[in-house]
């Protein structure tokens, strides 16, 4: 990044929670991790598609 990205970026409103979002994205990378199946997040995604229509 060139110095004025930088700046644009420190300004960027939502910096908290992108600095949030990478740590989790990072985290994500742990090879033995346990998570959650699919069928889990279903009702989850489905509220969001049908929000969208």
């Amino acid at each position: 990044m060139n110095d004025e990205e930088v700046a644009e970026f420190a300004n960027n409103p939502y910096l908290d929670e992108i600095i949030q979002v990478r740590y989790l994205d990072e985290a994500g990378k742990e090879a033995d991790m346990q998570t959650r199946d699919y069928d889990h997040f279903m009702p989850m995604l489905q509220r969001l598609v049908d929000s969208v229509r």
